[in-house]
C-alpha cells in the first residue's frame, strides 16, 4: 500500500506463475494419462458387451442328493447319467437303453424325461459349461463330471481317473448314441481332459459296461438367452462419459 496525496493506492499483487515442466515430460504425463484412460474406457465397454454366462445348478431330487444339475439358459434339468442306468434297477442290475425308454411315460420310473439328443449335449458341453471343442478345457470337463457324477472312476496311484460315459438319442429307433467325459487328476489339478460325442451304433438291448444314460427334462422357469450386460448398463455409460470428458481435458 503506497500512499500519496493523502489517498491510498493499491500496489498490483503480481500473478503466480504456473509451474513450468519440460515439453518433453508433460507430453509424456499426458500420453500417460489418454492411454490409461483409454484402457479403463475400454474395460468398462468390455464390461457392458460381455454376457453373463448360463449357470449350471446342482439340485436335490427324488432320485437324491445332487442327482440334478439345471442349466439355466436352456431350461433343461440333466439327471446323474449314473442314476439313469440304476435307479430302481435293484443290487448290481442296470437298465438297458431300450428299458429306460420304456420307462418315460405316465407313473414310470422317469416320467417327464427324455433322452437328450446331440443338440442338448453340445450345448450343455460346450455353451453352458465351457469346453473348449478343440481341447485344453481340463478343469471346465472335471468341473462337468463333478456336477453330473462319474459312471466310472480309478485310482492309479500317480493320479485318479474318472469318466462319465452315457447313452443318448442319436436319431435311430433301434441304437443308441454314446457321449463321454474323461479327465485325470492328480495334486496339481485335472489334465487330459477329453469330451467326445459318438452317433456309432450301440445296442439299445445290452448294456455289459455299464454305461449310463443322458436323460434331461424340461424345467419351467427358464433364464432368457438373450445376453444380458453385467453391471447395470447405465451406470457403466455414465462412467464412461466421465472418463471421455476426462481424457480431452488432460489431452
Amino acid at each position: 500500500m503506497i500512499c500519496s496525496n493523502d489517498q491510498a493506492v493499491a500496489t498490483p499483487t503480481p500473478p503466480r506463475r504456473q509451474p513450468h515442466l519440460p515439453a518433453r515430460l508433460a507430453k509424456r504425463i499426458r500420453t500417460r494419462l489418454s492411454a490409461r484412460v483409454s484402457l479403463m474406457f475400454a474395460t468398462l465397454l468390455t464390461a457392458m458387451l460381455t454376457p453373463a454366462h448360463a449357470a449350471l445348478i446342482s439340485m436335490d431330487s427324488l432320485y437324491g442328493t445332487n442327482s440334478i444339475t439345471r442349466d439355466t439358459a436352456t431350461g433343461l434339468e440333466w439327471l446323474d447319467p449314473f442314476l439313469g442306468a440304476s435307479h430302481g434297477a435293484g443290487g448290481t442290475q442296470f437298465w438297458t437303453y431300450d428299458q429306460v425308454r420304456n420307462e418315460f411315460g405316465t407313473g414310470g420310473l422317469f416320467e417327464g424325461f427324455r433322452f437328450a439328443n446331440r443338440n442338448d449335449l453340445d450345448t450343455l458341453f460346450h455353451t453352458s459349461a465351457g469346453i473348449d471343442p478343440a481341447g485344453g478345457s481340463h478343469t471346465a470337463i472335471g468341473d462337468l463330471i463333478g456336477m453330473l457324477g462319474d459312471t466310472f472312476s480309478m485310482g492309479l496311484g500317480w493320479a485318479n481317473f474318472f469318466a462319465t460315459t452315457a447313452y443318448f438319442d442319436d436319431g435311430h429307433a433301434v441304437d443308441a448314441g454314446l457321449a463321454s467325459l474323461t479327465v485325470y487328476q492328480d495334486v496339481s489339478g485335472f489334465f487330459n481332459g477329453k469330451a467326445a460325442i459318438f452317433d456309432s451304433a450301440y445296442s439299445a438291448l445290452s448294456n455289459p459296461n455299464p454305461y449310463g444314460m443322458w436323460l434331461v427334462r424340461d424345467y419351467l422357469q427358464v433364464t432368457p438367452a438373450v445376453d444380458v450386460a453385467e453391471p447395470p448398463i447405465l451406470a457403466l455409460l455414465g462412467i464412461a462419459f466421465a472418463l471421455v470428458v476426462l481424457r480431452r481435458r488432460f489431452s
